[in-house]
């Protein structure tokens, strides 16, 4: 449609999480295969990252604001802002261990509360003595 060579995405589209280091894609797709197509970043500067006019650009992105443009019969065409938002984990986290007591009798609930600071992205895995 040269009216509207981008297909239009949907808005949960716009806001991308990757995971620190991991590729992304921002999907601006057009609706001509053939179209050329340009990156820009919340500068209007260009970045270079691969095109699949199926998926959109691919690559490791910064976090920021990002625009496809292309050019239809001489009139310049801007996508939907895409918006990269980076998930930082680490190996080495600060961590606060709460519990009522120290000593629990055989039977009795424990409830340990555990908190940790600083870090969007967390896989918290339990090991205490006995476990099976």
């Amino acid at each position: 449609d040269p009216d509207m060579p981008f297909v239009p995405s949907m808005p949960e589209d716009q806001f991308i999480l990757v995971e620190e280091g991991d590729p992304t894609a921002i999907p601006c797709r057009t609706s001509d295969p053939n179209a050329e197509v340009t990156l820009t970043n919340s500068l209007d500067k260009a970045i270079s990252a691969f095109y699949d006019n199926k998926q959109g650009f691919i690559g490791n992105f910064p976090a920021g604001s990002y625009t496809c443009r292309t050019m239809v019969k001489g009139v310049e065409f801007k996508s939907d802002e895409f918006l990269i938002y980076i998930l930082r984990a680490s190996s080495q986290l600060p961590v606060e261990i709460e519990a009522l007591k120290t000593v629990y009798k055989t039977g009795e609930t424990i409830v340990v509360t555990c908190v940790v600071f600083d870090n969007e992205v967390v896989n918290l895995q339990w090991n205490y003595p006995g476990k099976v």
